[in-house]
């Protein structure tokens, strides 16, 4: 007697699927090579043109608490050299200072947090091929204020100091006379419309407003 064998059905059992990949045209793969290939050639040539590239550059092992500026490592490059130090007090450091220019020599050192005043004075703060540039805190007020000078050497001729001019009110009025009426309204939500409307009132008030906000680095809130 033969034994009864019972088939189940599985898995792989049931209609066949077949998938189509997609149809690429041949042209279509070639533009793809070719920008693939010009990204990767334009990126060589940054690379090339930069020079030493580093993973992470920088300087390395620096001690938050290190008071000695003579300690601290500084990659060797070629070209323009500018560095900046948050040095909190800068008379008790002068001579740190001064061997730190010493063993790199950067053509501009910006300087924050000197915590220099009238009573100090430039002799007192002098590096030797080096013009110093100073930018002192006017009032005691703005303690959490970040106030910068800067070592520059003396080929860079820093005693001309850059500021912006001031603006009169013509700059001003044409301005707001060439707006766009058709443009979205900005984050401000005053319209182009509105400005252009009133530019005979608003004038003087704005430019006043400008001058201001460029002689005291502040951003009208």
């Amino acid at each position: 007697m033969g034994a009864d064998i019972a088939s189940y059905p599985n898995r792989n059992c049931g209609c066949p699927r077949k998938s189509n990949p997609p149809n690429i045209s041949q042209s279509f793969k070639v533009r793809a090579g070719i920008k693939l290939l010009n990204a990767g050639l334009c990126a060589y040539s940054l690379v090339l043109i930069a020079g030493d590239v580093s993973r992470n550059p920088g300087p390395a092992n620096i001690s938050q608490d290190s008071q000695n500026f003579s300690d601290i490592g500084f990659p060797s490059n070629r070209g323009l050299k500018i560095a900046h130090l948050n040095v909190r007090s800068i008379t008790n450091k002068i001579d740190s200072l001064r061997l730190l220019l010493l063993n790199n020599p950067f053509d501009v050192l910006t300087i924050s947090e000197t915590w220099l005043t009238k009573n100090i004075s430039d002799p007192e703060l002098n590096i030797q091929g080096y013009s110093f540039v100073r930018n002192d805190r006017k009032s005691k007020k703005a303690v959490t204020s970040t106030i910068t000078s800067a070592v520059c050497k003396d080929h860079l001729e820093s005693g001309v100091m850059f500021a912006f001019d001031v603006i009169d009110e013509c700059f001003v009025k044409s301005k707001l006379n060439s707006l766009k009426t058709n443009k979205a309204i900005g984050l401000d939500n005053i319209s182009a419309r509105l400005l252009k409307d009133s530019a005979d009132v608003i004038t003087t008030s704005l430019t006043k407003l400008y001058n201001r906000s460029l002689a005291t680095s502040v951003f009208p809130a």
